[in-house]
């Protein structure tokens, strides 16, 4: 009888480490799992800070509040792209010396900060695509500015792709296109 109990003793025993053993592995994919979600927000905060240091502070808050604004016109962003000085809209044909609203050295930097920001709205975008920055709070603070600043800059792109022979922004376009613009902004089904 002695040994049926000790059987019976053990078995329990099994039992009671198996229970603890799930219990700890369900446990470490909770904290696993809120860990991967706290850094995705932390990311994100830095995506944020990255925004605020290159639109809100840094030296391309200019060249954006051009654009914003409606300042550069569709055919000024395609000069820039082909990086040409932008003429003054209010010289005659043959006015000397031949005035410009932005010559070659704002319009270089203005190409830098252009490609700046398109730079920052494809990491952002690109973030949000492979799951890297928290989904909802990308779509929060950044969906609406980047899709009304890309459609400001399309001009700019188109020419830039043509004059560079090559898709430089082909990640931002595509999602931007193919996820962002969908109904309600919701991510699309992934085989």
């Amino acid at each position: 009888m002695a040994s049926f109990e000790i059987i019976l003793i053990l078995e329990i025993v099994k039992i009671a480490v198996s229970s603890l053993i799930l219990v700890s592995v369900f446990l470490a994919y909770l904290t696993l799992k809120s860990d991967h979600e706290h850094r995705r927000r932390h990311y994100t905060m830095q995506l944020y800070d990255a925004w605020r240091r290159v639109l809100d502070e840094g030296p391309a808050r200019g060249t954006f509040e051009l654009i914003r604004s409606g300042y550069l016109s569709e055919s000024d962003l395609v000069m820039i792209a082909k990086g040409k000085p932008i003429p003054a809209t209010d010289q005659s044909e043959g006015s000397l010396p031949k005035r410009y609203r932005y010559d070659q050295v704002e319009v270089n930097e203005i190409r830098k900060d252009i490609a700046s920001i398109l730079n920052l709205f494809e990491q952002i975008v690109v973030a949000d695509r492979d799951h890297v920055g928290h989904h909802e709070m990308i779509k929060d603070y950044f969906k609406e500015p980047i899709m009304r600043m890309f459609k400001l800059l399309k001009p700019f792109v188109g020419e830039w792709e043509l004059n560079k022979n090559r898709s430089s922004w082909k990640p931002l376009e595509e999602i931007l296109e193919n996820e962002w613009d969908t109904p309600l902004g919701k991510r699309r089904a992934t085989a």
